[in-house]
């Protein structure tokens, strides 16, 4: 019965496994996609300063950067905020997965302890019987 019970164990420990290997795919996607914000961010201030030194050429394509700016930003932080949204539910299935598992252990954790406690029960006996016998014949001397 355990080696079934340790076959389901490394079934759940899979899953276990592959939630986690998930999780951290969309940590790493989540923080790709913030340090791309970063970027962005970090290009306006440049624009901006290039916009000024050439008001008539780059002042006027600046407000069209600004615009595509804007929904870049938006599209990142949507994307950002969907991610997390998946984060949030594979986090639980993984504490449901991994809830699984543990109650696995501890059930094939207690059946070895049952084993155990029932073979330690028939040696004990086999003792005691060897114990008595060696006192009847002590006793019939």
């Amino acid at each position: 019965m355990v080696k079934r019970l340790n076959s389901l164990a490394r079934l759940y420990k899979f899953r276990v496994e592959e939630k986690q290997k998930e999780l951290g795919f969309v940590t790493a996607m989540i923080a790709d996609l913030e340090l791309q914000l970063g970027k962005l961010e970090a290009e306006i201030p440049n624009e901006h300063k290039v916009a000024r030194n050439s008001p008539q050429e780059a002042g006027v394509l600046f407000g069209n950067y600004l615009a595509h700016y804007f929904i870049r930003k938006e599209q990142f932080n949507h994307a950002i905020a969907e991610l997390e949204e998946k984060l949030v539910t594979i986090q639980s299935e993984l504490q449901d997965k991994f809830k699984d598992y543990k109650s696995i252990e501890l059930t094939i954790n207690s059946r070895i302890n049952s084993e155990n406690l029932e073979l330690q029960k028939i040696e004990q006996s086999y003792i005691d019987e060897i114990a008595i016998e060696n006192f009847r014949r002590i006793s019939r001397k």
